[in-house]
């Protein structure tokens, strides 16, 4: 009977997460953090985690230095922190790229993004914008799905990289729109916009073109989410524009090592909240085409990365792709 006992006990406890029995030191932190953007300065996930980083220093009474390790469409910067002490010094900016698309397309992934991190904020949750340059004679989404079928192979479409949310969205569109598009992988997000800005590129899924369109550098055509964007009201859904079911959002987001003591993400989290509730934060996001994210506990974040790996992966399946 006794034995019995043990045992139950024993699995109960074998049931509670491990970060659960880890304790937070009494003086966290009590050295500069290390925020880790996997992509190259300049790009708005890049900003972003300037943004917030600034926030989370002046809360924390400490440094938060931004490491920037681009590569390998985020996986450089993901592994490193994947491999980090769990000790609440190290976080990574992460996004739809780095905990989903990529983990889905590259055959030699060293990392899991839901079991090697600990969820602590979702920072920003912004539709993709088609958005094309001004030189191309289209202003609808039916009108460059005409043209494109009219020129199969000559339009270019960017991402930052492959396997990237953007690159997938573009075989997505491609597919469902019955037209043959040329992906051109970039090394983060900022080359892509350089390189669509000048018209090497004639096309682009973004959340943060949001600024150019408006400032008439590029022209949009269509948003990604399920409903209008705030920042773009006059721009159609895809869904509006006739491809039905076409809904993806991108997003930001911080998380650290798995193992991280909870009580430390619970104060990340408060941090980053608070940043949120800020109106000028929130400008700040606004004004380079991210929209913020409605404060949320750390799991809200981890809903959102196993939401996109179910979506993403019927992309990849039904688009059949792959990474060489």
């Amino acid at each position: 009977m006794q034995r019995r006992v043990l045992l139950r006990s024993l699995t109960a406890s074998a049931a509670i997460p491990l970060t659960a029995f880890a304790q937070a030191p009494a003086d966290w932190p009590n050295k500069p953090l290390r925020l880790v953007v996997p992509w190259p300065p300049g790009g708005s996930s890049d900003v972003a985690a300037r943004l917030v980083g600034a926030h989370l220093s002046k809360v924390l009474n400490q440094p938060v230095v931004i490491d920037n390790r681009a590569g390998a469409s985020g996986k450089i910067g993901s592994e490193a922190v994947a491999r980090s002490a769990p000790d609440g010094y190290t976080l990574l900016l992460a996004n739809s790229i780095s905990h989903a698309s990529i983990t889905l397309t590259d055959r030699q992934m060293t990392y899991d993004p839901e079991k090697d991190f600990a969820p602590v904020a979702l920072l920003t949750q912004s539709p993709l914008v088609l958005a094309v340059h001004p030189s191309l004679p289209v202003n609808t989404v039916p009108e460059l799905i005409a043209f494109a079928k009219s020129r199969p192979g000559t339009l270019n479409f960017g991402s930052p990289g492959p396997g990237s949310a953007h690159h997938l969205l573009g075989e997505w569109f491609r597919s469902r729109a019955g037209v043959n598009m040329v992906h051109v992988p970039y090394k983060g997000v900022a080359p892509a916009q350089a390189d669509l800005l000048a018209g090497t590129v004639q096309l682009m899924f973004d959340p943060s073109v949001t600024q150019h369109v408006g400032a008439g550098k590029l022209r949009g055509l269509a948003t990604t989410g399920s409903a209008r964007s705030p920042v773009l009201p006059a721009l159609p859904t895809l869904e509006e524009a006739g491809l039905k079911g076409m809904v993806l959002i991108g997003w930001n987001g911080l998380v650290a090592p798995a193992g991280t003591p909870r009580p430390l993400l619970e104060r990340l989290n408060r941090a980053v909240r608070g940043a949120l509730e800020d109106k000028e934060f929130g400008q700040k996001l606004v004004a380079i085409g991210l929209i913020p994210a409605a404060p949320s506990e750390p799991e809200e974040l981890g809903r959102q990365v196993a939401y996109d790996l179910r979506l993403y992966r019927e992309i990849v399946q039904s688009n059949n792709l792959k990474l060489d």
